[in-house]
C-alpha cells in the first residue's frame, strides 16, 4: 500500500532595519550552554538538531543555501499495523512459571518464539524533506558562526559579507506544532533568497498557493 503525505511550510522572515550592527547581550550572569561552530556542516551528522516531540529538523547553516532536513513522526518504512503476536496472551503464564523457576533460558526461547511482537523491532523513521534557501551573496563571508542552545533549543546563524550582517534563527514550537525560520539582516533591502523543497521518496513534487505556502507530497 502506498499512502501519498503532504505539508506546507511557512517560512517567517523578517528583516531587522537598524543602520548598526546588533549588539551582543551583556552577560545576565545565567552560564549559557551552548554548541557552536564556525563553518557550515558538510554531512548529516554536523547539522544541528531541534524539535518539539512531534516535528525534528536537522540544520545545516550553510551560507549561499541553507539545508534544513526536517520529519515528522508518523512517517516510517512499511504501512500502519498491529504488533501484536497471535496468540501471545496463552503463553504468558507459562514464561512467568519458567521465570519464577528460575529457567531464564527457556522463558526467553519460549516468549521470542510466540510472545514478541511481529516484527520484532519497529520499522525505520524516515526523513520526510529538504527545505532549502538559496542566498545572492556575492561577496566574502566574514565572521561566521551557528550555534545552538542548549538552555532554550534555539539554533542560529550568522555572518557578515561586507558592511551586512545576517542572521537566521531555528526553533521548533510545541504549542504552535510548527517549525519556524526568522531572517534578518541588518540592512534595508539585503535579503534576498529564494526557497525549494526536495525529498528522497519516490514521486515527490511540490505546489505553491497564492497565500504563499508551499507545500511538499512524497509517496512513500
Amino acid at each position: 500500500m502506498k499512502t501519498h503525505l503532504k505539508i506546507a511550510v511557512v517560512l517567517l522572515a523578517g528583516i531587522w532595519m537598524s543602520c548598526s550592527s546588533p549588539q551582543k547581550e551583556e552577560n545576565t550572569g545565567t552560564d549559557e550552554l551552548r554548541l557552536w561552530y564556525t563553518q557550515p556542516a558538510s554531512i548529516w551528522e554536523e547539522a544541528l538538531p531541534i524539535g518539539n516531540g512531534r516535528l525534528g529538523a536537522m540544520v545545516f547553516g550553510g551560507v549561499k543555501t541553507d539545508r534544513i532536513q526536517f520529519n515528522e513522526e508518523t512517517l516510517w518504512t512499511g504501512k500502519p499495523h498491529d504488533y501484536s503476536h497471535p496468540g501471545a496472551a496463552q503463553y504468558l503464564d507459562e514464561i512467568r512459571q519458567l521465570l519464577w523457576a528460575g529457567k531464564q533460558d527457556e522463558a526467553e526461547a519460549l516468549a521470542m518464539q510466540h510472545f514478541m511482537s511481529i516484527p520484532l523491532r519497529q520499522l525505520a523513521y524516515q526523513p520526510f524533506g529538504d527545505v532549502y534557501l538559496h542566498f545572492n551573496h556575492t561577496g566574502e563571508v566574514q565572521n561566521y558562526e551557528r550555534e545552538l542552545s542548549l538552555n532554550n533549543a534555539e539554533c542560529k546563524t550568522h555572518y557578515s559579507v561586507g558592511d551586512t550582517t545576517f542572521t537566521r534563527e531555528y526553533l521548533a514550537s510545541s504549542p504552535d506544532q510548527a517549525i519556524a525560520i526568522h531572517l534578518g539582516a541588518n540592512q534595508s533591502h539585503a535579503l534576498n533568497f529564494g526557497l525549494s523543497m526536495a525529498a528522497l521518496h519516490e514521486g515527490y513534487s511540490t505546489s505553491y498557493k497564492d497565500d504563499g505556502t508551499v507545500q511538499l507530497h512524497v509517496q512513500v
